[in-house]
């Protein structure tokens, strides 16, 4: 009997370790991706329930106020004054809503303003606003308002106070649209009314009494009135409002301008920047007078160039600009560009100025490579002695100004890195004194 015995050869092999990390690393990718975009739909629904839950509260709130006598519309200490908490905090479907309430007169123009229109109750019906809002993982913020007109002219007449105008032109006299118009307490400065008119102005029912008002708009420049603990005779004070009558003011506000600022030194010829000047910059523009009948400058203030001897002036207004320099007290100011001064800086405008500074003491230093004569960019040149010390780097032209010296001897030192041999030598300096450092290159 013969027996044949057979052998299989298992050509199945098991997985690398290559292969169980790149397909864990594309499994969790995988499941990342689903539980990201389960965690998303789980936000939006909780979004949507949310807004649901916030439009419901907004909507029961103001038929509330609808239902409420006319006499307790209005906010605690507010004006109209009324029983309305300004705030409060309400949880449902396991979120927090805060609600903001805001009532306000209105005054309407189709039966006159005040009583110089023939308007003896200028209060013509009142306005609620609600405000629901959530934050944390659904945040939402709800919207409504509603008129509640009164009953009878007894209601209308029932409050006391004056109507106030606020008009927002820009320099063309045009009515600038949507301008932020605050009305504020002048001893607190607390908020006491807003608004931000499409149309660029808005009648303000207010108690008699005096008022600061502040209008803005952003990219444009700001305008307000003035206290006089502020200001001993300001040119724009605060407002007054009077039982029953019209107080109208008119601000003006445009585009915000710009200066980009460069100080620099002729020497021999050449053009230098000056770094770390102050200089003063002040326009034209008074907002009044102080105690000693002297103008109070709308805008005064100092700014300083940067290592590279350049600064930017942000949010200008329009206005006539004069520039003098405040330090270091030995530079002078001898031109500028544009000129002459004052520089008149239009809405909207960015100007470059140049200004030009000299002083009696200088040092050019010139840093070149002996061999080629090419000069060394970035060399590292230090001049000091007892009572000055100041490291800076040469430009592509291998040269650094220093500017104001004081008359007398100094050590200098140069380096460029490994590739040149360092220097040291001294110098007298008188006037606008000039030195040439050839270094040797290090092969």
């Amino acid at each position: 009997m013969i027996f044949k015995m057979s052998f299989f050869q298992n050509k199945t092999r098991g997985f690398s370790l290559i292969d169980v990390v790149v397909g864990t690393a594309l499994a969790l990718l995988v499941f990342s991706s689903i539980i990201a975009a389960y965690q998303a739909g789980l936000k939006v629904i909780g979004t949507s329930k949310a807004r649901v839950i916030a439009t419901a509260i907004a909507n029961a709130e103001l038929e509330k106020i609808r239902n409420m006598p006319y006499e307790d519309i209005g906010v605690v200490n507010s004006h109209p004054e009324g029983v309305l908490a300004a705030t409060d905090e309400i949880i449902s479907g396991g979120v927090t809503f805060s609600i903001n309430r805001r009532v306000d007169y209105v005054a309407d123009s189709a039966d006159g303003i005040a009583q110089g229109d023939g308007d003896e109750c200028p209060n013509d019906y009142k306005k609620a606003e609600i405000s629901v809002l959530s934050s944390g993982r659904f945040e939402v913020d709800i919207f409504m308002v509603t008129n509640i007109p009164p009953k009878n002219l007894a209601q209308e007449c029932a409050d006391d106070g004056g109507i106030l105008l606020i008009a927002v032109a820009d320099t063309s006299g045009l009515l600038v649209s949507s301008p932020t118009i605050e009305v504020r307490d002048p001893d607190t400065n607390d908020l006491l009314n807003s608004a931000t008119p499409f149309e660029g102005q808005h009648y303000f029912s207010l108690p008699s009494g005096s008022y600061k008002v502040v209008v803005s708009k952003s990219g444009f420049n700001s305008e307000r009135t003035y206290g006089s603990d502020e200001i001993t005779t300001p040119l724009n004070p605060h407002l007054n409002v009077i039982d029953l009558e019209l107080t109208q003011k008119t601000f003006v506000i445009d585009q915000s301008a710009s200066f980009s600022v460069e100080t620099l030194s002729v020497i021999d010829e050449e053009t230098f920047p000056v770094p770390n000047v102050t200089f003063n910059l002040k326009g034209q523009k008074i907002i009044g007078t102080d105690i000693n009948d002297q103008p109070v400058y709308k805008y005064l203030a100092d700014h300083t160039t940067n290592s590279q001897g350049v600064v930017g002036v942000y949010n200008l207004e329009w206005d006539n600009y004069e520039f003098s320099v405040v330090s270091p007290s030995n530079l002078s100011l001898v031109d500028i560009v544009p000129s002459p001064q004052p520089i008149a800086l239009d809405p909207g405008d960015a100007m470059n100025v140049q200004l030009f500074v000299s002083a009696e003491n200088t040092l050019l230093v010139t840093v070149k490579e002996q061999d080629t004569s090419d000069p060394v960019f970035s060399a590292s040149v230090r001049l000091f002695n007892g009572g000055y010390d100041e490291t800076s780097f040469t430009d592509s032209n291998g040269q650094i100004l220093f500017i104001p010296l004081e008359s007398g001897d100094y050590d200098l030192e140069v380096s460029a890195g490994q590739s040149y041999s360092s220097f040291s030598t001294s110098v007298s300096v008188f006037g606008n004194t000039f030195m040439d450092i050839d270094l040797d290159r290090i092969e």
